[in-house]
C-alpha cells in the first residue's frame, strides 16, 4: 500500500497494484485503476477536511471528508493531473 487515509466512508488507499479505492469494515466502495484518473475537485466540507471527487474515464467517484493534508499526500501521488478546488456557493 502507497498510501492510506481516513475518510467518512472508510479509508482511500492506493494500492501498490496501482489501484485508487475507498474500502470500508472488508468491504471495497469503489476501486478505480489509476491509469484511468483524468483529474481531482475537492469541495469545501467542514473545518479542515475537503469532499474530494476522483474524475476517471470510467465515472466520478468520491472520498468524502479527507483532511486537506491527506489530500496533498495524494497530490504529491499524482504530479501530473489536476487539482481543482471548488468554492462554497453564498446564498
Amino acid at each position: 500500500m502507497l498510501l492510506e487515509v481516513p475518510c467518512k466512508d472508510g479509508k482511500l488507499q492506493l494500492l501498490k497494484e496501482g489501484f485508487l479505492q475507498v474500502a470500508a469494515a472488508n468491504r471495497r466502495i469503489w476501486e478505480v485503476p489509476c491509469a484511468r484518473i483524468t483529474k481531482f475537485t475537492t469541495h469545501p466540507g467542514a473545518m479542515t477536511s475537503v469532499n474530494l471527487l476522483v474524475h476517471t474515464t470510467q465515472g466520478i467517484y468520491q472520498a468524502r471528508m479527507v483532511t486537506k493534508a491527506d489530500v496533498k499526500k495524494l497530490q504529491d501521488l499524482f504530479l501530473h493531473l489536476q487539482t481543482r478546488t471548488a468554492q462554497r456557493r453564498r446564498w
